[in-house]
């Protein structure tokens, strides 16, 4: 069977893409790795539900293709915080769809509606209802995806780049009440309710309660991700007894069996 996916066109149709953009600039090059990763990460776990060969090229492109938006927020905004720019999911969407890149990346249009609902939705804070199983699959798949990728970003690189903006407060600051119940109960912290710094990073690790599928959880615990980001050094000793409790949480989370 042909592949409808040519990966190797992808690649070079997303570098030429991102070559108008300033790799120097550390918010771009972040964007361009971890665009990588994601793909990665979506193709992994598509295996591991056992998806036929094209519907594993097809998450892989889902992975690809999710954060072509950023890359223009960044240049125009310098910030990754959408509620203070643009909607980088639905400026994906425009680059794709409106601008007319989704052809350049792939002939068929068979996976359109796909495409365009997964990466559309790939950064609200729940799903709508009315998807069909198979697009709902897809979304979780990119959705995933990106959170463990977005959870290593956040171990692995200085808070400052990540936010593009100094968070030495957070070393001060308290837990808001609301963000530490919610985090205690096991739920992603809806945006609304972080009101400073120490609650934006509890928001990041709190996305790994939302994984919907075993190896994901797997890879965020055999890499330490959830964990680690929670690892704040706090001078304010409630926030450092509320830190102790959320560990504690999200490790017994994380180290339960697969579901």
């Amino acid at each position: 069977m042909n592949r409808i996916i040519d990966k190797t066109r992808v690649k070079n149709i997303f570098a030429d893409y991102v070559s108008d953009f300033d790799a120097s600039d550390g918010m771009i090059s972040l964007k361009i790795v971890h665009t990588y990763n994601v793909a990665d990460l979506c193709e992994k776990i598509a295996v591991s539900l056992h998806k036929s060969e094209q519907e594993c090229d097809l998450a892989w492109l889902l992975g690809m293709l999710h954060d072509l938006g950023r890359f223009v927020q960044i240049r125009e905004y310098g910030t990754f915080d959408d509620a203070r720019s643009i909607n980088h999911a639905l400026g994906s969407i425009r680059v794709l769809f409106e601008e007319g890149y989704i052809r350049k990346f792939i002939d068929s249009s068979l996976y359109d509606e796909i495409i365009d609902k997964a990466i559309r939705y790939h950064n609200v804070f729940r799903l709508p209802e009315d998807l069909d199983e198979e697009t709902k699959c897809f979304c979780d798949i990119l959705r995933d995806a990106d959170k463990i990728d977005i959870l290593r970003l956040d171990m692995e690189l200085p808070l400052e780049d990540i936010y593009g903006e100094d968070i030495g407060l957070c070393h001060t600051q308290e837990i808001s009440e609301k963000v530490f119940n919610e985090f205690m109960r096991e739920s992603a912290i809806l945006r609304a309710n972080i009101s400073n710094q120490i609650d934006r990073i509890i928001g990041h690790a709190s996305m790994a309660f939302e994984l919907v599928f075993p190896l994901s959880r797997r890879i965020v615990r055999e890499r330490g991700y959830s964990e680690n980001v929670l690892n704040i050094a706090t001078e304010n000793e409630k926030a450092h007894e509320q830190l102790v409790l959320m560990r504690a949480k999200m490790n017994t989370f994380i180290s339960a069996e697969d579901k």
